[in-house]
């Protein structure tokens, strides 16, 4: 008996890996300067106590690794918006009008929506480790893979804006008259 591997993971019912909106509800993320203070915080924490000890020659590779920690996390969010992408992508496509679909949609672009958010604080936190990495060993911090530019627009949110694009253009699209325009001209042309 073959089954395919499609079929064997759709009856693994992996859907609960996913995070979900409900998950996410009314949590926003941490305000900038929280998360500047707690980077601060921990690199102060950490490199004070190492240094004139002899783990102190060790402190560049520790800085790189903190920086790095922040980095990895980001891309990993960065990751799943572009699955999310994909999946408002495939749902776009879908779209019959209904209801469900529509919310369907909705709550995929609100996730994406919700995990950008947490991105764009590691993206937060990373950049201010690598400031500290930077006055503290001289040298600019560098991915081993990637970068570190924050684009600011990313995949899901131009996917957002054209899904409340067709969206407008379904509603107004459902209240023009379909076929060829009639004109009518001539008659009285006079009043009396």
């Amino acid at each position: 008996m073959s089954t395919s591997l499609a079929a064997a993971l759709a009856a693994m019912e992996l859907g609960h890996l996913e995070p979900r909106v409900e998950e996410l509800g009314g949590m926003a993320p941490p305000p900038t300067e929280a998360l500047e203070q707690t980077v601060t915080a921990i690199w102060s924490d950490l490199f004070t106590t190492m240094g004139n000890t002899s783990l102190e020659r060790d402190i560049e590779d520790l800085g790189w690794g903190l920086v790095n920690l922040f980095h990895r996390a980001a891309a990993k969010k960065h990751g799943l918006v572009d699955r999310l992408t994909d999946d408002i992508r495939l749902l776009l496509a879908e779209q019959d009008g209904s209801e469900i679909s529509t919310a369907n949609l909705e709550e995929k672009i609100e996730l994406a929506k919700r995990v950008e958010e947490s991105a764009g604080s590691f993206e937060v936190m990373r950049d201010v480790a690598a400031a500290h990495y930077i006055r503290e060993t001289g040298k600019s911090w560098v991915p081993s893979s990637g970068n570190r530019i924050s684009l600011g627009v990313t995949a899901g949110i131009v996917d957002g804006h054209a899904f409340l694009r067709a969206r407008r253009e379904r509603a107004l699209n459902a209240n023009t008259a379909q076929g060829t325009p009639v004109v009518f001209a001539g008659g009285r042309l006079t009043f009396a």
